[in-house]
């Protein structure tokens, strides 16, 4: 097949069929669907978290005053890698603490179990957790500087597990 032919079939394919991340098509002929691993949510189960992964986005200015003011965190729970090599979700609370270059406590947030429930989502690497965490009425108004944001998981069975290092996080005026 020509290079010309070949590029108008892919034309008429794309604009007919349209494109698909699933593999699914509307072509008759369709390719048969992928099937992506599943992790297994542990829940109440007997496998417990012992590791936070702790993944920061760019903080924002929700109120406009040039300062960003909230931090979108996102959470991966992982077990012993005997029991599962992707991310878990698990019963529990997090706790996350935002510290300066001196080690002093900027902010603090505490996220009951009702709310870590309610902070649950499937990602493409698996299971994980999704929280933005707010600083208080002219907490952000800081010079720049980087900050260091960890987290802690406390397991409704009681363990505690704290993040490994910490996240730089820019904060003050923009």
């Amino acid at each position: 097949m020509s290079k010309t032919r070949a590029a108008a079939w892919l034309t008429v394919c794309l604009a007919a069929g349209g494109c698909s991340l699933d593999g699914s098509t509307s072509s008759a002929r369709s390719a048969p669907a992928r099937v992506a691993p599943r992790a297994t949510p542990i829940g109440n189960s007997n496998a417990e978290p012992v590791q936070v992964f702790l993944s920061r986005g760019t903080p924002t200015d929700s109120d406009g005053d040039g300062y960003a003011d909230t931090i979108p965190v996102v959470v991966y729970l992982f077990p012993r890698a005997e029991e599962s090599q992707t991310p878990v979700w698990a019963d529990g609370e997090f706790e996350f603490r935002l510290l300066d270059s001196n080690q002093h406590l900027v902010a603090r947030w505490i996220f009951p179990a009702d709310v870590v429930d309610g902070s649950r989502q499937q990602l493409p690497p698996g299971p994980a957790y999704s929280f933005f965490l707010r600083l208080g009425a002219d907490a952000d108004r800081m010079p720049r500087t980087n900050l260091e944001l960890s987290g802690v998981f406390r397991g409704a069975s009681g363990r505690t597990v704290t993040s490994q290092g910490s996240a730089a996080v820019p904060l003050g005026a923009n």
